[in-house]
């Protein structure tokens, strides 16, 4: 495991990550995204990824893809999604990895193999026991 900073979130925040990148050209769009959550005190996050070819102009024509993400905390049910896009690109099909921060260094992470442009909204359950017993 390497060393690595801590990273501070603020609550309400939603930070996407992605592999380290060495060179235009080097990455995928199908390579896995990670949404890395931390929710404020009324239990909702958002945050933006903006996604475009690294190179050249055709971010002026609109070729990119600009994704705003919601998550929100109701009835122990955390729910994620894209509550709106800008940009020609389609969502590219690709891994979803959903690490909710709870607190504390706790996190709950759910591996979700599923398409991008095929869901609308995730849901992530069973946090509830976890998150009211020991980070409330």
């Amino acid at each position: 495991m390497q060393d690595l900073p801590l990273l501070y979130l603020q609550g309400g925040s939603i930070v996407p990550v992605g592999r380290p990148i060495q060179y235009v050209g080097e990455e995928s769009l199908s390579d896995d995204l990670i949404l890395l959550i931390a929710l404020d005190d009324h239990g909702k996050a958002n945050g933006i990824l903006y996604e475009d070819a690294g190179d050249g102009y055709d971010f002026y024509e609109g070729e990119f893809l600009l994704s705003y993400y919601e998550a929100e905390l109701e009835s122990s049910v955390v729910t994620v999604r894209v509550s709106r896009s800008e940009g020609s690109w389609r969502r590219p099909r690709r891994a979803l990895h959903v690490h909710l921060l709870l607190g504390f260094g706790a996190t709950v992470g759910s591996d979700l193999q599923t398409a991008f442009n095929e869901w609308e909204r995730l849901e992530i359950r069973k946090i509830s026991a976890i998150f009211k017993k020991s980070y409330r």
